[in-house]
């Protein structure tokens, strides 16, 4: 099925980008390894673009739409980022949100 499928690639890449936690000293392969990831999962606009905030009484039904998608892929790009991080920078970091 789709779902499992789609499954299946996210855990294979938390998998591979896992394979180098992040400890302060490796920055540049992290960050190559997180991008690989992203442009996998079509999710690399998440680290360029910033999520705008939208004055929900006001915008239309597709912004809305962007807004949400847009956030919960963000949230999930901060939740892969934080996995791959060594515990103290987990816990320096685990209260950023997009």
């Amino acid at each position: 099925s789709s779902s499992s499928s789609n499954n299946n690639n996210n855990f294979s890449l938390l998998n591979i980008c896992s394979k180098v936690k992040l400890d302060n000293t490796n920055y540049n392969v992290w960050k190559c390894n997180i991008k690989m990831d992203l442009r996998f999962g079509d999710n690399e606009h998440i680290l360029e673009k910033p999520l705008d905030e939208i004055e929900e009484t006001k915008a239309t039904r597709e912004e809305m739409f962007s807004y949400i998608k847009h956030y919960n892929d963000a949230t999930k790009v901060a939740y892969i980022m934080l996995a791959t991080m060594t515990s103290e920078l987990q816990r320096h970091y685990e209260d950023y949100w997009p």
